[in-house]
């Protein structure tokens, strides 16, 4: 059945990867082709496609079998028991691409090529049908950062996020700014990885000391596409002292009041775990992402002015009883700007896109049990996710869905307090929808959602550090002082108040 996206429309995914022989065998015909036109168009059954196309109703119907059969077509909604009336069909894809395998290229090189095409097919979609283009992305991040004249921006960009990089160096000349695009890539830190020892990696500085000492801002333009193979073992062991250095080299950010902002570009890979197509995930992070920031702060007041109120706050819910300390001067409502005020409270990172208000638990005042809907990690999905935390430590974890073995690598593997309740966010982002999209570190920005982030807090002015970031994004729970709670409206306000538990 095919999933509709949130107007009642059929959700369709943009592409489709045909990997069989017998696929191309039933693609390659004349008719079909024609039905497929028409079905990407609009639904239509048997008898309609007879019509428009002048077939007899036998010859129209098997050419739609042979389509179904292949997976080229599929149902727009179950036929009821015992209905005489056809089924209608749709596309199982807008596009369709032959996978190079099929034509001898290599494994590498056929990854490369669906990937370069599902990227033109997203940005035409982006540009076409939503009207959102780079250069709009581009004048919303100038619009975040307190750029003077002649400031240096160091611009972070990989080969997945070159064209925004691109896009930005010349928004940022238009602003009077002097642009510094810096290739951090996968190849980039593997090479790294090969020519040095790993005392050398540990404290080596990102940047030359005296390039690094011009940056006024900093931009990062972040894709979590995989590239290319995995590190190797020799890799693996040094790769925890390079990342530490670049934490090193942020906390020296933050020591300096230099703003930081983080844009995350999405891929269709991310949102499979999720509750709506792929396609519709995209859509909803794109316009997520250009929410105006005064949009977002006065949601985030709305919360803000009770959770400041009280240093002790409860999180509770189905399978969740979760109580913390938290301290209400580092308070802070991610509304994707950093303005001059913000820089003065020492308050200088933010992520697009935004909408999140963060509390900062105190060290070791968190105690009890919390249900997550799901999280992500290293391109896997772990769904519906029990988490025990004793003393701010992540003691226990149970996953209903997924293999968690490379998720306890990850924990193993990371330098620093990865286990550490770094911060407890609540969703604040009127643009983004209620369903999920299986990218925890967007859906944390849903009006409704409370997530909890292990490893992390530094650049909101707290002391947890580590090379491993993991957030666990929950629906349905109420969250104030004890015996006072609040469920999280839609809107991103409180709701009204929940009855004490008793």
């Amino acid at each position: 059945m095919s999933k509709t996206s949130g107007d009642g429309r059929v959700a369709l995914p943009e592409f489709e990867l045909l990997t069989t022989v017998d696929q191309l065998k039933v693609l390659a015909h004349e008719v079909r082709l024609r039905m497929l036109r028409e079905l990407r168009d609009a639904p239509a059954t048997g008898s309609d496609l007879a019509r428009r196309l002048s077939l007899p109703a036998a010859r129209a119907h098997y050419h739609l079998g042979q389509l179904r059969e292949a997976g080229l077509v599929r149902q727009l909604k179950e036929k009821p028991r015992r209905s005489t009336k056809e089924t209608p069909y749709v596309v199982s894809a807008r596009h369709f691409l032959v996978d190079p395998e099929l034509t001898g290229v290599g494994e590498v090189t056929s990854r490369g090529l669906v990937e370069a095409t599902e990227s033109a097919i997203q940005s035409q979609r982006r540009e076409d049908v939503l009207g959102i283009r780079y250069s709009d992305l581009a004048d919303r991040i100038v619009d975040a950062l307190p750029i003077l004249h002649g400031a240096v921006v160091l611009i972070v960009i990989n080969p997945n996020t070159l064209t925004l990089g691109e896009e930005l160096s010349v928004a940022l000349r238009a602003a009077g700014a002097r642009p510094r695009p810096f290739l951090w890539s996968r190849s980039t830190i593997f090479s790294t990885l090969d020519r040095h020892d790993e005392k050398w990696l540990a404290t080596a500085p990102l940047l030359p000391e005296r390039d690094d000492a011009e940056i006024d801002a900093c931009v990062l333009i972040t894709s979590s596409r995989v590239q290319g193979a995995p590190p190797s073992e020799e890799q693996r062991v040094k790769l925890p002292h390079l990342l530490e250095a670049v934490a090193a080299w942020q906390r020296g950010l933050r020591d300096r009041r230099v703003p930081h902002l983080e844009v995350a570009l999405p891929h269709s890979g991310e949102f499979a775990g999720g509750e709506q197509p792929a396609e519709s995930a995209l859509d909803d992070f794109w316009r997520s992402l250009l929410t105006p920031p005064a949009e977002l702060r006065s949601a985030g007041e709305a919360i803000a002015r009770d959770l400041r109120e009280q240093r002790t706050l409860t999180i509770h819910g189905a399978r969740t009883e979760l109580v913390f300390d938290h301290d209400p001067s580092l308070l802070v409502i991610q509304d994707g700007c950093i303005d001059h005020n913000d820089v003065e409270r020492g308050f200088t990172s933010e992520a697009l896109p935004a909408g999140t208000l963060v509390l900062l638990p105190t060290e070791g005042g968190a105690h009890g049990s919390f249900h997550a809907d799901f999280t992500f990690m290293a391109g896997q999905h772990y769904g519906d996710v029990e988490l025990e935390i004793v003393d701010g430590e992540l003691t226990q974890f149970r996953v209903a869905r997924g293999d968690t073995t490379a998720l306890e690598r990850q924990f193993e593997s990371a330098t620093g307090r990865a286990r550490t309740l770094a911060s407890i966010s609540v969703g604040l982002n009127p643009r983004a929808s209620a369903a999920l999209s299986g990218k925890p570190s967007f859906d944390a920005s849903r009006p409704g959602m409370i997530t909890l982030t292990f490893g992390n807090n530094e650049l909101f002015g707290g002391s947890v550090s580590s090379t491993f970031t993991i957030h666990f994004p929950a629906r349905g729970l109420q969250i104030g002082p004890a015996g006072r709670s609040w469920s999280i409206s839609r809107r991103g306000g409180p709701a009204t108040p929940a009855r004490p538990k008793r």
